[in-house]
C-alpha cells in the first residue's frame, strides 16, 4: 500500500521558523508528523531548502557565536568593548551571505514542495503574493545602496517565500502564489492529508511591535503594501480572506483523488507568547501592562521601553476570538476537521492559568486530558512550559531552568514545541480515521525530536547571563527585538 500524502498549507508556524529565523524546514511540525505516518524527510515529505544559519536573524547561532569569542559569563569589558562590535560584525556577514552570497540564489530545483508555509504570511498573502511580487519588493527595500550598515537582510520574507513559491526562479513560476503551487501539486499526485494554519500574521506584529495598528472595518483592498500598516487585520477583511482561501483549497481538492482529508488549525492568542512580560498587577488573566520579554518592574519606564495596556492586549485576544469563530464556521462547513490549537496554548499558559509556583503543571494537565499517563516530555528532568527558555550553569555544564516549548525568538516554537504540534494533530488524523490501521499505529518519535533539540540537548551557558541580567542588554535586546519585528510580522 502506497504511504499516505502529507501537504502542509500555513506560515511561520508550518514552515518551520525557529529561533528567529527560517532554518529547519526539516523540522517543522509537518515534517515531524510526516515522520510519524513513515514517510522520508525531505523525499516523501519534500521541503524547501534554505541555506546558511537563516534569517533575518538566528538568535541560537549568534548567541553560540558570541559564546564562542567571549566564553559563558558577559563581563564589563565585553559589554562596553566587544559586544557592540561583535553583534553588528555578525549581522553584517548574515545581510552579505543572503543579499550577494549563496544565500540569494535560487536553488535550482524545480519541485513543489509539500510543506507549503511561508513565514510572515497574512491569509492574504496565501491568496495573492507571486514570486514576481517577491522579487518586486526585494528590489524596493534595497534600494540604491546594497550594503546597508548594521542591517538585517533586506526583505527577508520575500527572499524566503521566492524559495517555496518558485524555488528555481523559473519564469514559468513568476505569477504562482502558494495556492496556485497547490493546484500544481494536486495535478500530479494525491493529497490525502492536508494542514491548513493560517491567521498568525494578522495579529502577531501587535505583540512584536509591541503597538495595536489596528484595521479599521470599512478597510477593503487587496493591495500587501496598503495592508501591511495595519498589525491588527479587522474582522471583516479576516473573514473574507479565509472564506476565499477556503474556498479555492476545497475546490483545488474537489477533483484530486487523495482522501483530500483537511485539519485546520486556530489561531493561538499571541499575548500568552513569552514574547511579553505581564507587569503591575494580575487582575484575572491579564496585567495592567505588558513590556517585552526582559522589561520588569525596574526597568520597565527605560530607555525605548514599549508597552501595551491591559485593555489593549485584551482587544488583540477578543479579535483573535473573532478570527477562530470565522476559521471554525467555514472549515466545519466544508466537513473539514478542526484543529483547536489555540485552545492548546491557552491551556499551556503558565501566568494566565496562574501556575507561578508550578510551570510544569499546564503540560501535565494537557497530556493528562490526552490520554498520555506517561510521555517522554514529562520523563524529562524539568517538564518543559511556555515560559522564556532559561538556562542555569552547574559544575558539570548548563541545563534548561525553565521553558523549552518555545526558541530564542520568544514567538514560535522550539523543536519540542513542533512536536507537540504535530502530535496535537496527529490525535485528530487519528479521531477521524477509527478504521485505519496505519493511521491508529502511526505516533511521533520523540527519542528523535529530542536529539534534534539543541537547546534541550546542549544549553548555551551564556544565555544563563543574558537572561539573568537582561536589563544590562536593553539595548540589544530591544534593537534585536525591533530588528526582527520590522520583517517577522
Amino acid at each position: 500500500m502506497a504511504p499516505l500524502t502529507l501537504v502542509a498549507l500555513g506560515d511561520s508556524l508550518t514552515q518551520g521558523f525557529l529561533h528567529g529565523a527560517m532554518q529547519r524546514p526539516n523540522w517543522s511540525f509537518p515534517a515531524i508528523l510526516a515522520r510519524g505516518l513513515g514517510l522520508e524527510v525531505p523525499t516523501q515529505h519534500r521541503v524547501p531548502e534554505f541555506l546558511g544559519a537563516g534569517h533575518p536573524l538566528n538568535l541560537e547561532d549568534l548567541l553560540r557565536h558570541l559564546q564562542r569569542e567571549i566564553g559563558d559569563t558577559v563581563e564589563t569589558r565585553e559589554l562596553l568593548l566587544r559586544l557592540p562590535k561583535l553583534v553588528p560584525a555578525y549581522v553584517d556577514e548574515i545581510e552579505d551571505f543572503y543579499e550577494r552570497g549563496p544565500g540569494s540564489k535560487p536553488s535550482g530545483s524545480d519541485t513543489y514542495f509539500h510543506n507549503l508555509g511561508a513565514w510572515g504570511f497574512r491569509v492574504g498573502d496565501a491568496l495573492r503574493l507571486t514570486s514576481r511580487a517577491c522579487a518586486a519588493f526585494v528590489r524596493q527595500e534595497e534600494g540604491l545602496i546594497h550594503d546597508d550598515l548594521l542591517a538585517l537582510p533586506c526583505a527577508p520574507m520575500y527572499r524566503s517565500a521566492q524559495q517555496v513559491l518558485n524555488p528555481a526562479g523559473l519564469p514559468a513560476r513568476a505569477n504562482a502564489t502558494i495556492l496556485d503551487n497547490l493546484r500544481a501539486l494536486a495535478a500530479e499526485e494525491p493529497i490525502d492529508l492536508l494542514t491548513l494554519w493560517l491567521g498568525a500574521n494578522d495579529c502577531l506584529a501587535t505583540v512584536l511591535e509591541m503597538k495595536v495598528a489596528d484595521m479599521p472595518s470599512s478597510f477593503r483592498g487587496t493591495d500587501q503594501t496598503a495592508r501591511r500598516e495595519f498589525n491588527l487585520t479587522s474582522a471583516a477583511q479576516f473573514h473574507s480572506d479565509y472564506a476565499q482561501l477556503v474556498d479555492e483549497v476545497a475546490q483545488i481538492l474537489s477533483s484530486n483523488p487523495g482522501r483530500g482529508q483537511v485539519y485546520v488549525g486556530t489561531v493561538p492568542h499571541v499575548t500568552i507568547l513569552p514574547l511579553t512580560n505581564g507587569l503591575g498587577t494580575q487582575r484575572g488573566k491579564y496585567y495592567d501592562h505588558y513590556g517585552r520579554f526582559f522589561r520588569n518592574e525596574g526597568n520597565r519606564s527605560g530607555a525605548f521601553a514599549q508597552l501595551l495596556t491591559r485593555d489593549q492586549v485584551i482587544h488583540i485576544d477578543e479579535r483573535i476570538d473573532a478570527f477562530n469563530g470565522s476559521i471554525r464556521s467555514l472549515a466545519t462547513a466544508q466537513g473539514w476537521t478542526v484543529v483547536d490549537i489555540a485552545q492548546t496554548f491557552d491551556e499551556l499558559a503558565v501566568k494566565r492559568n496562574d501556575y507561578h509556583d508550578d510551570p510544569g503543571k499546564p503540560l501535565r494537565d494537557y497530556l493528562g486530558k490526552r490520554g498520555f499517563c506517561v510521555h517522554p516530555l514529562l520523563e524529562l528532568e524539568r517538564p518543559p512550559s511556555i515560559l522564556p527558555y532559561t538556562v542555569e550553569k552547574q559544575p558539570d555544564g548548563a541545563r534548561r531552568k525553565s521553558g523549552g516549548l518555545v526558541g530564542l525568538d520568544h514567538a514560535h516554537p522550539s523543536t519540542l514545541g513542533y512536536g507537540l504540534m504535530a502530535e496535537r494533530f496527529l490525535q485528530e488524523i487519528q479521531a477521524s480515521n477509527p478504521d485505519h490501521a496505519s493511521l491508529q499505529a502511526a505516533c511521533i518519535d520523540w527519542a528523535d525530536v529530542l536529539r534534534h533539540d539543541t537547546l534541550e540537548q546542549d544549553p548555551p551557558a551564556l544565555w544563563a547571563d543574558l537572561m539573568t541580567h537582561a536589563d544590562r542588554y536593553a539595548w540589544l535586546w530591544e534593537g534585536l527585538s525591533a530588528a526582527i519585528a520590522r520583517h517577522v510580522g
